[in-house]
């Protein structure tokens, strides 16, 4: 299952919708998710290192090799395109400077330089989106009050939809602008 959607809007009242989610393939509607959750993402994105392999750290840690990434433990990334570790998770303790550590289950991985870690920005992580009744693929959320976005910068908006054992994301640039 591949999603999509080309109307994406946050409003001053901090309600976040998503109108017009499609399957990429047939062009339905997505009208019966089991679960849409929508994660805001900083403007850029780090690439794991190329031919770097994820490592079994032990006690349910694995470790993701990303050379001077800068961001700092405790804060949420969103991993995307590896075959085994994509999804939103809390830097652990024992990250270093050149490799990120997260909490899942090890799966031996070698990395071919496509896949991309973003920095969830403070508050914007998996906000739960519900469909409106009687509409074309439209689901709504409410953000935190505390999440704050700057005038003319764009951030990586995934929308993240669970459908029986299928998931599937669609990645979303958006541009946060104010009007009267």
């Amino acid at each position: 299952m591949a999603i999509s959607t080309n109307k994406l809007l946050i409003g001053s009242d901090n309600l976040i919708t998503v109108d017009e989610l499609k399957d990429s393939i047939t062009g339905n509607y997505e009208n019966n998710a089991d679960s849409v959750k929508a994660t805001v993402c900083e403007p850029t994105s780090k690439t794991l290192n190329v031919s770097g392999v994820a490592v079994n750290k032990g006690g349910g840690l694995v470790g993701l090799p990303l050379t001077s990434h800068g961001i700092a433990v405790g804060k949420y990334v969103m991993i995307q395109e590896t075959k085994e570790y994509d999804g939103v998770y809390v830097l652990d303790a024992s990250t270093s400077t050149d490799e990120i550590v997260i909490t899942a289950t090890y799966v031996a991985e070698t990395f071919v330089g496509m896949e991309n870690v973003y920095e969830v920005i403070d508050n914007g992580n998996e906000v739960i989106l519900s469909y409106v009744a009687a509409s074309n693929g439209k689901y709504q959320g409410i953000l935190e009050d505390t999440l704050k976005f700057i005038e003319d910068v764009s951030y990586y908006i995934f929308v993240v939809i669970v459908k029986g054992s299928s998931k599937s994301t669609s990645r979303n640039k958006w541009k946060a602008t104010y009007s009267s």
